[in-house]
């Protein structure tokens, strides 16, 4: 082995002395890099080694950079030179410097190529970084060429220290398919819109941008190029006519981003406290990461589109629903939300400790025994909700709970769960059960399109099996124990409410059925359709009244189901149902 090494160290040092380029092909061989090494290119087989040993000079001219093998890094400095295109491939490799001068442009596609202490790129010249592949510089980093430093769609790129642009600038790109929404962000510090191309100021025609106004509750068109996208705000794109990749151009965002007072809370909206924003680097970031956050008057969740519908994560109990997660991933842009609790505007910072390459963006999260996941699904279309049970959480909406973000798509069946104070939650938190205690929880379910859907309990193998879950459906079965049968099939007309169905756990040893808390009585509206329920054997009477009080319906009801169209103006009603000895009152809401 010495011999080979010594053969092969003056073999390629007499062909530098004589101007001669060479390819250095290694398989089971150890190395070492002489002072001076000039080739066409460096491939390490599996089982091979090279070690750049001192301030090693290695130029590949017109050459590629392959390691299947262990490249050991010292003070060496690589160069990529020439005119042709190349690439560093294989296993992921950390070297010293690299420069990067090859005008034809070289390509990164190592899973990880970490460059300690030096990259430079050339004028003239290019190194990109591929798809779902990842570049780290942990010293400085030198553009001297115009869009020198490329990062594809799904690229990722860290850079540890600082990063000088002397003519030049960087440039991420985005693709996005044609006839769907997107939430996206800018990763530079000063692009404007005509990373997106044209736009058009024409609702469904051509490619339409808007940032989302919390004040004014809405979106707001953005029609010229030239408008300039802010760091950490999000957007919302659509291209009706195909799909296209979006380029942002400049200079990259590093550093603190953020403002104080940047997120807007106002009173008595629809959607008041939510503000749209985004992941403002060109790798992911760590929503749950130990520093770098600056959250203030927030809650501890955020929401993103995915297709077409909400992805949910809850920073307090680390579970997200519809493949929310703690990983936000480049040019993501999210959702986060200033509470009326605090009553006042927000802040939201962020700073490069919360970086992250996107290879770790899809980790599963470890198995937990307190948490209790169902979907509910209409063809290919799904929801999912959450109900988990923590030792300090609380009934009411606090830190363990995630409101519910509903789709816009009408065809997307939904479903959420209620608080004790019935606000619809995507992720329900819930205090931990007692022994023999039975905790009933309202399960929303929204279709704006009538069909047959299923729930599925997902997780239940996981579930403490201590507890005891039954769903009941007021209008089919009784009850239904999903530990002997964790799907549920049902038809139904457009409906939206809390009424029909009810989620019911219990802890004990022995799984019992649960009896429900109230009278049976179940009363919601979808429009002007009024659906109620009364239980079996259980005659009564429906009242209805405006809230001036003057009574506009009266009629006896027949025990189980009874569907109502009411002919009326739109507003708020109240209902008055007796069943025997028993009185109960709603008020509803009729109308769009």
């Amino acid at each position: 082995m010495e011999r080979l090494t010594i053969f092969f160290a003056l073999f390629a040092e007499v062909l530098h002395q004589e101007r001669h380029f060479f390819r250095l092909i290694l398989y089971g061989i150890l190395f070492f890099v002489p002072q001076l090494l000039i080739g066409q290119g460096i491939s390490i087989g599996s089982g091979a080694y090279i070690t750049a040993s001192g301030s090693s000079l290695i130029t590949i001219s017109s050459g590629n950079f392959e390691n299947n093998g262990t490249y050991t890094k010292d003070t060496e400095t690589i160069t990529m030179s020439g005119t042709t295109a190349a690439t560093v491939t294989g296993t992921s490799t950390t070297v010293n410097n690299l420069t990067i001068s090859n005008t034809g442009g070289v390509t990164n596609q190592q899973s990880l190529l970490t460059v300690n202490n030096t990259l430079t790129i050339e004028s003239g010249a290019k190194l990109t970084v591929a798809s779902s592949k990842a570049l780290t510089v942990n010293g400085t980093t030198q553009v001297n060429a115009t869009e020198g430093l490329v990062i594809a769609t799904e690229g990722s790129f860290l850079d540890n220290g600082t990063i000088n642009y002397i003519s030049g600038s960087a440039k991420a790109e985005h693709y996005l398919t044609g006839s769907r929404w997107w939430y996206i962000g800018s990763p530079m510090t000063a692009a404007t819109a005509l990373a997106f191309g044209t736009l058009s100021s024409v609702a469904n025609t051509g490619t339409r941008l808007f940032y989302w106004s919390e004040p004014s509750n809405g979106y707001t068109a953005i029609t010229s190029t030239s408008t300039t996208l802010n760091p950490l705000q999000g957007y919302a794109y659509k291209k009706s006519d195909g799909a296209q990749t979006a380029s942002f151009t400049g200079s990259l965002n590093t550093g603190t981003i953020g403002t104080d007072n940047n997120l807007d809370w106002t009173t008595g909206l629809s959607h008041d406290g939510f503000n749209l924003v985004s992941n403002p680097y060109p790798s992911a970031i760590d929503w749950d990461a130990a520093s770098g956050w600056t959250k203030t008057n927030i809650e501890n969740n955020i929401w993103y589109r995915t297709n077409s519908t909400y992805a949910t994560y809850n920073g307090t109990s680390k579970e997200g629903v519809n493949g929310g997660q703690k990983y936000i991933p480049a040019l993501q842009a999210y959702w986060v939300h200033v509470p009326d609790l605090y009553a006042d505007k927000g802040t939201l910072k962020v700073n490069n400790s919360t970086r992250l390459h996107n290879s770790q963006a899809f980790y599963k999260a470890s198995s937990v025994n307190n948490v209790f996941r169902m979907i509910v699904r209409r063809d290919t279309l799904n929801d999912e909700m959450l109900v988990g049970f923590y030792p300090s959480a609380l009934a009411t909406y606090e830190d363990f709970d995630a409101e519910k973000m509903f789709s816009t798509d009408n065809d997307h069946p939904q479903i959420t769960t209620l608080t004790s104070e019935h606000i619809e939650v995507a992720i329900n938190g819930q205090p931990e059960l007692a022994p023999n205690e039975i905790r009933t929880i309202p399960l929303g379910f929204l279709t704006k399109v009538s069909g047959d859907f299923t729930f599925e309990a997902t997780n239940l193998d996981e579930l403490d099996p201590a507890i005891s879950v039954y769903l009941e459906d007021l209008m089919g079965i009784k009850q239904l124990d999903l530990r002997a049968s964790n799907t549920y099939s049902f038809y139904s007309a457009p409906a939206s409410g809390d009424e029909r169905f009810r989620l019911h756990f219990g802890k004990s040893s022995v799984n019992a059925e649960p009896t429900p808390a109230d009278n049976g009585i179940r009363i919601f509206a979808n429009d002007l359709t009024v659906n109620l329920y009364l239980p079996a054997d259980l005659p009564g009477t429906l009242e209805v009244f405006t809230v001036l009080g003057q009574r506009i319906l009266q009629r006896p009801l027949e025990p189980g189901f009874t569907q109502l169209y009411l002919n009326v103006d739109k507003g708020l009603y109240i209902f008055r149902i007796q069943v025997n000895h028993t009185l109960t009152t709603k008020k509803l809401f009729l109308g769009k």
